[in-house]
């Protein structure tokens, strides 16, 4: 089931980023980032309510590492997203996606750095081969 979820988001960011480079001809990514984050704020907070999990969240912030956990990674969200407007910006969605392709290479060195994980197999190795030579392809253009 894992796979279908992230096939499913793999299609659905595609359309994003083809959005996305829509909607750059006409706002800025500030504005976009604004915009989806205001939407995602009602629509999750409506969410919370009607399951009863508003007082919830709050409570497990309290756990200052959470919390301080939390806001790194926001705050990292939020600046992937520009640089990603930024660099469909300057080329297009197609190509921004394909580099940005090769994010499961740091997530596997993040993964061992931080949590100590090994998350290295011989599949993943190969793929990020192909990852790699990918880039080299694009880049060579």
């Amino acid at each position: 089931m894992w796979f279908w979820y992230a096939i499913s988001a793999s299609v659905l960011w595609g359309l994003n980023y083809v959005g996305s480079q829509y909607l750059l001809k006409y706002l800025t990514s500030f504005e976009i980032l604004f915009l989806e984050s205001l939407l995602l704020v009602v629509v999750l907070f409506i969410w919370f309510y009607f399951n009863h999990e508003v007082k919830g969240v709050f409570i497990k912030l309290n756990n200052l590492k959470l919390l301080a956990v939390f806001l790194t990674c926001a705050t990292i969200y939020v600046l992937a997203v520009i640089c990603i407007f930024k660099s469909i910006t300057l080329s297009n969605a197609s190509y921004a996606a394909i580099i940005e392709a090769c994010y499961p290479i740091f997530t596997m060195i993040f993964a061992y750095l931080i949590l100590g994980e090994v998350q290295f197999t011989l599949t993943s190795l190969i793929g990020c081969g192909f990852i790699l030579a990918g880039l080299v392809i694009i880049n060579v253009r």
